[in-house]
């Protein structure tokens, strides 16, 4: 989706670049549909990129399937420490009762939509219980803002000079419409 909003800005930049000739856009006039369809291409791929960003450190998920050993599934608010590379370790679990954290022990660092595995010590068996589990990005309970935060400040500035442009090469695709009904 980024790809074809990134051409759709370079179709921008064209438009306003060739506003008082006339000479490329008036030959290709679909052209100047392209600024509205990419002010909703930016946007999309801006809401995209922030809901899939996650912050680095310890976040708490949504609730997530869990699987155990024997197949009962459970639905649990996973403790998760993000690193930087965008794995992060199961470091516990939230208890839906009383909100209080049971640590478990990780296997190794995971990575976003790949299974994850991690034991817990099981005091009634007197033996460690393994869990698997699946977590991607968008289970993660964090705040919009701080998706947006973790970006990047480099990410965001890009986005919304895309979206400025865009906007501005819209207003000259109307120019152009008023222009070609002006002259016809």
């Amino acid at each position: 989706m980024q790809a074809i909003a990134f051409l759709s800005l370079l179709i921008c930049l064209w438009n306003i670049g060739d506003y008082p000739k006339d000479e490329r856009v008036g030959k290709y006039k679909w052209m100047t549909l392209v600024p509205f369809i990419a002010v909703f291409l930016i946007a999309f791929s801006f809401f995209e990129a922030a809901s899939t960003s996650v912050p680095q450190g310890k976040n708490i998920t949504k609730l997530v399937k869990v699987e155990d050993s024997d197949d009962n599934v459970l639905y649990w608010n996973l403790l998760i420490n993000v690193d930087t590379d965008g794995s992060y370790d199961v470091e516990g679990f939230v208890s839906p009762a009383d909100g209080r954290i049971i640590e478990v022990e990780p296997y190794s660092y995971e990575y976003f939509g790949q299974e994850a595995s991690f034991t817990c010590w099981d005091e009634e068996l007197d033996d460690h219980i393994r869990y698997d589990t699946i977590i991607y990005r968008q289970d993660v309970d964090v705040a919009i803002m701080d998706r947006v935060k973790s970006l990047g400040i480099f990410n965001v500035i890009l986005y919304s000079l895309g979206m400025l442009i865009s906007i501005y090469a819209s207003y000259i695709s109307i120019k152009y419409w008023q222009k070609w009904n002006k002259d016809n």
